[in-house]
């Protein structure tokens, strides 16, 4: 005799169980906070989809049919395994735990380097699988449950967006260059240098902001790349000018090993963004990730307004730490 599965009732199915364990429906009742009327109610009902007598009743014994005890002993492992299962995921909200599947830019891959590990040593169950890559991944296609980008601005999608910051690129070439080539003093002198272009040999201009002000800047390159890092590791090693990523050269001007040019002039600033697919089901290894990423990622320098954050930062941690000293001086008075 064939079946709607969905018409199975699970609650059926659990008060059956429970009749069983407790050898009466009164016990069944009060174990499960029903009165006895409907225990036997639900008892009816299944026995009548199954078209199969399932317990003998009598005033004194209840005892399980053949085909009951048959039945019983899967439900019983069945409802077991569900019970596992809930508990199992109700735990994963709870405390990171499983892997889960980040994807990110090359450029950014030394930036998530710390933040894996901080995460790994906090949460020994999570284990992480990392893709660095520069195409534009389908999260829910392929799976991942986070993905770290920079971009002008976030398409429309059901992907939750949040930015961490926005940051801008700037012009920046090694000091061997500049001793080589000379120093540009002027946005027109961009065309007598050699210039690390970002995009297709079809892109022979340069969108830069000064004052506010957009303009459109002609530049000569025999190099065309599709990589900020690469554009970075490029100027690192003498090959030009390249408008590259504060935060990607940041360490290495602080080095000596770049050096800025022409500093009145960036890039029109791209936003950093953590994606992931929803907010509201997130489990609690995801959220953990997450924030970590918020935490660090927003402690780089990514624009004009990056130092005066970095000192707003450092204020609020010194104003609580002075706080936290207050408290416990006056906790021991």
């Amino acid at each position: 005799m064939s079946h709607d599965p969905l018409d199975v009732d699970l609650n059926d199915i659990r008060v059956f169980v429970e009749v069983v364990k407790a050898q009466s429906f009164t016990g069944a009742g009060n174990a499960l906070g029903m009165p006895r009327s409907t225990v036997s109610r639900r008892i009816a009902k299944l026995e009548k989809r199954l078209g199969a007598r399932l317990l003998h009743r009598t005033t004194r014994s209840l005892q399980l049919t053949d085909i009951g005890s048959s039945y019983y002993e899967r439900c019983a492992q069945s409802l077991r395994s569900i019970d596992e299962a809930e508990v199992e995921v109700r735990a994963s909200q709870d405390t990171p735990r499983g892997k889960i599947r980040v994807t990110a830019p090359h450029d950014l891959g030394r930036h998530l380097a710390p933040i894996v590990r901080r995460v790994i040593a906090s949460y020994p169950d999570v284990t992480i699988d990392v893709e660095l890559t520069q195409r534009m991944v389908d999260l829910v296609g392929e799976g991942f449950d986070l993905a770290l980008r920079a971009a002008s601005q976030m398409p429309d999608s059901s992907l939750i967006a949040r930015r961490i910051g926005g940051g801008d690129a700037l012009l920046y070439a090694s000091p061997d260059y500049l001793r080589e080539r000379g120093t540009p003093k002027d946005i027109g002198d961009l065309a007598s240098h050699d210039c690390l272009v970002l995009g297709s040999s079809r892109n022979h201009t340069w969108r830069l902001v000064k004052d506010g002000k957009e303009i459109t800047v002609p530049v000569s390159g025999r190099v065309y790349v599709n990589d900020p890092a690469f554009t970075r590791t490029l100027a690192l090693d003498g090959g030009g000018i390249g408008l590259i990523p504060e935060f990607l050269a940041c360490e290495l001007v602080a080095e000596g090993r770049l050096v800025r040019v022409l500093a009145d002039y960036h890039a029109p600033s791209a936003g950093l963004y953590v994606v992931y697919p929803s907010a509201k089901h997130l489990s609690a290894t995801v959220r953990a990730f997450r924030d970590a990423l918020i935490e660090e990622l927003s402690e780089l320098p990514l624009g004009q307004n990056a130092q005066r954050k970095k000192t707003r930062t450092k204020a609020v941690k010194r104003a609580r730490a002075a706080k936290g000293v207050s408290h416990a001086a006056s906790s021991s008075g």
